[in-house]
């Protein structure tokens, strides 16, 4: 099991719920869901298919950084910014980790 992924998916699916409830925001909650449930998917299938595993990784971190690299430059509030950091760093990682099994 991937405990990274696990972490990232269930931070994300908590940051989503807390978008909702704090800002009304269907958006957050939504994107939420949907880039967390490839976190926690790769986390679990990762002792059966290593490969599936880092392309659902490699996704949700693309995605996740797609979303909040743009929010972060423009708004420069601390959370875009953390999150384009942690995604872009896990997506490098993922990435890496893919070549190796390529």
């Amino acid at each position: 099991m991937d405990f990274l992924a696990l972490i990232l998916g269930l931070s994300v699916i908590f940051g989503g719920y807390m978008g909702y409830v704090r800002k009304g925001s269907t958006i957050s909650f939504a994107t939420g869901w949907f880039i967390g449930v490839f976190y926690v998917a790769s986390a679990f299938i990762r002792s059966s298919n290593v490969i599936k595993s880092l392309h659902y990784a490699m996704l949700a971190s693309a995605l996740l950084m797609l979303g909040s690299v743009p929010r972060a430059i423009a708004g420069k509030k601390p959370v875009p910014v953390i999150l384009s950091v942690v995604s872009t760093l896990t997506l490098f990682k993922y990435v890496s980790e893919y070549r190796s099994y390529a």
